[in-house]
């Protein structure tokens, strides 16, 4: 009868893998793919993560650029109403002193 020494190496994995003694050979090659695929899911939720951080400050980033333009524009639009207000209060008055 054969001995496990004398066994072919497959022959062998699998008589040691059916063995209590060691029980992660019980998963093989199954196992090792298994692993490797769960290595693969978290390095890529992980890849995800960062890159929805990445856009979340890149997009506050943006939005304060944002708020500061509009708040330029606001008080630019204030002193230029403000000039045509002024304009226009003069044009009435030389307009009232002309009758």
């Amino acid at each position: 009868m054969w001995t496990l020494g004398a066994l072919p190496p497959a022959v062998a994995l699998v008589v040691a893998a059916e063995s209590t003694d060691q029980p992660l050979l019980q998963y093989g090659a199954v196992g090792i793919l298994a692993a490797f695929a769960l290595l693969a899911v978290r390095v890529l939720f992980m890849r995800e993560v960062a890159a929805h951080d990445r856009e979340r400050e890149r997009a506050d980033r943006l939005e304060a650029q944002l708020q500061h333009q509009n708040e330029l524009i606001q008080e630019r639009f204030v002193t230029t109403l403000q000039q045509a207000a002024q304009a226009i209060q003069e044009a009435m008055a030389v307009m009232r002193a002309r009758q």
